[in-house]
């Protein structure tokens, strides 16, 4: 084994370990053996996700390209998306995955909106539908009227989230080698709270795939001055105004603090931080008059399991949310609580994956700003400007209120692991204390949650 997949083979050895005792305490302490069962499923797609970083980790330079990782993402996705359906059929009836209130909104007001014709439609949705809910009806009406089909609905998601693989693998090559970059892709996109997104018929698949398109076609501009990507920049950026708002604007302030800080010794740079910062506080200052709304990303079973589970003190409130803004959301593998949505058991092995990544993405923040990346300012700030609205809000914990910075932190993550293979260093600094004090914060995380 060469010295510069040690690291990274070890440090997912540790992950695959910590992950078997976690899984298996926590499920020994369950009483509901259907639950036991659900698990234990998660837990398979938990151990292929390792086994694939695992096979990929000691290839050749050569073997990472963006036709490799299209094929690996898709048929990946394409199995556990299977898996995943077949288990929400299993105890519910439907394929919904446990969380139907926004699921059937899109898909029964985009069948109306076939129905209607595109000039009835539009006028349809401008009186039923908010306008940050118009992307997720007008993509799946496109959708369903080329295969009136809810699994030709989901086989697109899954081809949307596959393309979103190909920007993410692109963009990180504008910062490391294609094998840290594909590997952070890989990471990510066959992360199983991602491929969840793709069965439920819900708007962060598109979602987010806008918001990498238009991050890395804004990156091909600053970077290599393709005015082409301008235009696709713009293009895709706008169409988030149909999907989350905020989100759009979060993009344009990164890269006026980019262009700020690139023009730090005139008065150019100072005309740009000052509209930045401002047009920061007002943009969070809208997030948080939406909370009721977008608590666990307006999905009204997660706004319950959010109300049930928020009644300590105020403070305690604030410093969880802005923990979990820095390394969360945490994983809940089991829960017997009536109240707390089953569909959160399927975002709990690529979360752990991802928990454990915490530590490297920061190092990476830490290594892009110490070397004077400044190019890597756009995507640093888009993260931070995410965490600290998040954590004001006290979202923080909620998946899909967070997930639009997400693929970006496997970016930094991986930035920091490469810099270290390349400086030969056995291990990341911190990485056993932080493995340990991570285990134990999922352990009583989810002891809670059994009990």
């Amino acid at each position: 084994m060469n010295t510069v997949s040690t690291l990274f083979y070890r440090y997912q050895t540790h992950l695959f370990l910590i992950g078997v005792l976690m899984y298996g305490l926590t499920a020994s302490l369950l009483a509901e053996k259907t639950l036991t069962w659900m698990v234990g499923c998660t837990f398979l797609t938990f151990c292929s996700q390792i086994a694939l970083l695992f096979y990929y980790v000691n290839k050749e330079e050569l073997c990472f390209t963006s036709k490799r990782l299209y094929t690996t993402v898709f048929l990946y996705t394409l199995l556990h998306a299977a898996l995943f359906m077949a288990i929400s059929y299993f105890y519910t009836g439907d394929t919904y995955m446990f969380s139907k209130s926004d699921a059937m909104l899109y898909t029964e007001v985009s069948q109306k909106f076939i129905d209607l014709g595109i000039t009835d439609g539009f006028k349809y949705l401008s009186s039923h539908i908010d306008m940050d809910d118009w992307g997720a009806v007008l993509w799946d009406a496109l959708c369903l009227s080329i295969v009136p089909d809810k699994l030709f609905l989901n086989f697109m998601y899954i081809l949307l989230g596959t393309f979103g693989s190909i920007y993410l693998f692109k963009t990180g090559r504008f910062f490391m080698s294609d094998k840290y970059a594909f590997l952070g892709s890989l990471t990510f996109s066959t992360s199983s709270f991602w491929i969840f997104y793709h069965c439920g018929f819900l708007k962060e698949t598109a979602m987010v795939f806008f918001i990498i398109a238009s991050m890395y076609h804004a990156y091909s501009f600053v970077i290599k001055q393709n005015y082409a990507g301008l235009g696709y920049a713009i293009f895709f950026g706008s169409l988030l105004i149909f999907f989350r708002p905020a989100i759009l604007g979060f993009l344009v302030i990164a890269f006026m603090f980019y262009y700020a800080i690139l023009h730090r010794k005139n008065a150019l740079g100072f005309f740009l931080l000052i509209p930045a910062l401002g047009l920061s506080v007002l943009v969070i200052d809208k997030m948080s008059h939406a909370i009721d709304r977008y608590t666990a990303g307006g999905d009204i079973e997660g706004v319950i399991a959010y109300r049930s589970n928020a009644n300590y003190s105020g403070a305690f409130n604030y410093f969880m949310s802005f923990f979990g803004a820095i390394c969360g959301p945490f994983p809940t593998i089991p829960s017997s609580d009536p109240e707390m949505p089953k569909h959160i058991q399927f975002y709990a092995p690529g979360l752990i994956v991802k928990l454990f990544l915490a530590l490297p993405f920061w190092l990476g923040v830490t290594h892009f700003l110490r070397e004077r990346q400044w190019q890597s300012i756009p995507i640093i700030s888009f993260i931070l400007l995410e965490m600290l609205a998040t954590a004001v809000i006290c979202a923080s914990m909620e998946l899909r209120k967070v997930l639009p910075h997400i693929p970006f932190m496997y970016i930094s993550s991986f930035y920091a692991i490469y810099k270290y293979d390349q400086s030969e260093h056995r291990e990341i600094p911190l990485q056993k204390v932080s493995f340990l004090v991570i285990f134990l914060m999922l352990f009583v995380w989810n002891i809670i949650k059994v009990k």
